[in-house]
This record gives C-alpha cells, structure tokens and sequence, in this order.
C-alpha cells in the first residue's frame, strides 16, 4: 500500500492533472491486516482514454521526470518485485526479472527448460539487448514510470477532461519497459511453425491499448537507438509482467507456457555467446 501510495505521489508531483491526489494509507486500528490507501475523488467516462491527449501526457511524464539520485529504481518496493537504486538500467531490469523468475519458481515449481532459458535470458539476453542503450556513447535516462499500466488503469476525468492514471507501482527507468504494458501488451498467439523473422506475426493485442496508441506515444518520444532491435526489446520488457502474471495465476499453465515461449524466440536470435556483452549482474 506504501507503494501505491509513493507511485501516486510521485507521478501527482510530476503531473498534478495527470492523476489523482493520494492524500493518506495506513491499516485499521482495529484490524492491523486491513489496509487502506486514500485519495481524491474522481468522476470517469465509461470507454478508452483519448489516444493523442493520453500518450502525449505519458510522454511528457516520461521525458520531464527526473529520478532524485540519478539512478533507476525506486525508493520503496512497489511490486511483488523488490526494487533496488542500480546505477545502470541493465542492472536494474536484471535485479526485477531474476526476482520475479524466483517468484514464480517458488509459486509454481521447478522446471527443466525454464532454468535453462532463464539462465539464457539472465546471461545471454539482457546483456545483449540492454548494454547497447548505454554503451557507443548512448544514454538511458532514468523516466519515472507507471509500472502496470493497462487500460483499467486509465480513464477520463469527467470534471476537467484529462486522462488520469492511477493504481501503479512505479519505478524510475528505460520508459520503453511501459510500452509492452500500457501500449501493446502483446502475447503469443500460435505456437506452432512460426518464421523467427516475423515479429509481428507471433503476437496480437490483449490489452484496450492498441498500435494507434503506440504511434502517437512515439510521435512523442522516440524509439531509443539502436532502433532496430525495439521489437525484441518490446518482448524482453513484457516479460515482466507476463511472469508476475503467471505469479499472480498460478493454477493456470497458460502464463508459464507463454512466457517460456517469449524467451525461446529471443534465445533463438540471441543465442550468444557474446564475448562484447559478458554477463555482468
């Protein structure tokens, strides 16, 4: 509940229209297990955010906030996923999935291939896709993020006709690992014979949030160089969620199957060893 609460304050801070004013959160005097959070209220229209106004107002959030150290991370834990202060983003998205990895390990037990392909994204993968974003002289600033942004989490204020946001756990980091949440989550759609080379054809939109919500949040904010390897880094970063998903629902084999199946397609493009790109957390 800090969490939700520290998320609300951060982003109300940066965007006081953009969201709503956590005001308090504590637990019941009388019942200490009871939890509350409060803010202020907030009138909504039925239907989806305006796709301009909403991804012009996340970028602008994304490209405006500054994280107070300089580091990625956040200063309390917002998510099943303890979040530490990294001084690298590489650092920082290592630390999230090997703890989600060893969440999901403990919830639905262990398995042969998941090792061997979590080893392979955790030594392999991340180095590959995240240390470019930082090395050759390229930067990754550290964005203040939503952290589970989906289309539930976003409406229209009836009173001022903004879109707020709300209900995150945010983190400061690479503000493209929101995309595959609030703008694509994308997932598997066939496991069968597939081409390697057709991104596009492996995934479809679950969420509300589809592609024309992507290009006008890129109108707005760049694709970060190198450019050409977004999509895989698209699927790298929707493996967060798609692991605390299969956390979250663990009497279902389908977010497990689903998420072994995103690693594979990576580990078949990437499959290393990349003397340039030695693990390093």
């Amino acid at each position: 509940m800090e969490g939700e609460f520290e998320t609300a304050k951060a982003i109300y801070q940066a965007q006081p229209s953009f969201s709503p004013r956590p005001i308090t959160w504590g637990n019941w005097k009388s019942d200490p297990q009871t939890w509350f959070f409060l803010c202020t209220f907030h009138d909504f229209y039925d239907g989806m955010v305006d796709p301009i106004r909403f991804t012009w107002r996340l970028a602008d959030l994304h490209r405006n906030t500054i994280s107070p150290n300089g580091k990625f991370g956040f200063h309390v834990q917002t998510s099943r996923a303890a979040e530490e202060w990294s001084d690298t983003w590489e650092e920082c998205f290592t630390k999230l999935i090997r703890n989600v990895l060893k969440l999901e390990w403990e919830m639905r037990g262990p398995d042969e291939d998941l090792a061997r392909l979590s080893a392979s994204l955790l030594e392999v993968i991340i180095p590959r896709l995240l240390r470019p974003l930082e090395t050759e002289g390229r930067q990754v600033k550290p964005s203040l993020v939503h952290g589970d942004l989906w289309y539930g989490n976003a409406c229209t204020d009836i009173t001022d006709g903004e879109p707020k946001i709300f209900d995150g756990k945010a983190l400061y980091a690479h503000n493209e690992c929101t995309v595959p949440k609030a703008i694509l989550l994308l997932v598997s759609t066939s496991h069968t014979d597939t081409s390697l080379d057709e991104l596009g054809d492996w995934y479809k939109v679950r969420n509300r949030f589809g592609r024309n919500y992507f290009k006008w949040y890129h109108a707005n904010m760049p694709i970060s160089a190198p450019e050409e390897e977004f999509r895989d880094r698209n699927i790298l970063y929707s493996l967060k969620y798609n692991i605390q998903a299969s956390v979250s629902f663990s009497e279902s084999k389908k977010f497990r199957k689903d998420f072994m199946y995103d690693i594979q397609i990576l580990a078949s493009k990437y499959p290393g060893p990349y003397p340039e790109y030695p693990p390093k957390y």
